[in-house]
């Protein structure tokens, strides 16, 4: 899915660590669709940026988490 709604590729955009998906770089409006299709099970979390980082990043660095291991 991400790679067809958003062009994200693993590894090249994102990393997979078994069932989790880290630093996916969305803007708000990717991560409000993408809280829509993905299911109840999943959760997305936000990574804390500090004032630095959100200088440079008009995205958020985001990842995917299954809720219930």
């Amino acid at each position: 899915m991400l790679d067809f709604r958003f062009n994200r590729k693993i590894d090249r955009d994102y990393s997979q660590e078994e069932l989790t998906l880290r630093n996916i770089q969305l803007s708000t409006q990717e991560i409000e669709l993408l809280r829509m299709l993905i299911g109840r099970q999943w959760e997305i979390v936000e990574k804390e940026n500090n004032e630095a980082d959100t200088a440079l990043l008009t995205d958020t660095l985001v990842g995917i988490e299954l809720k219930y291991q």
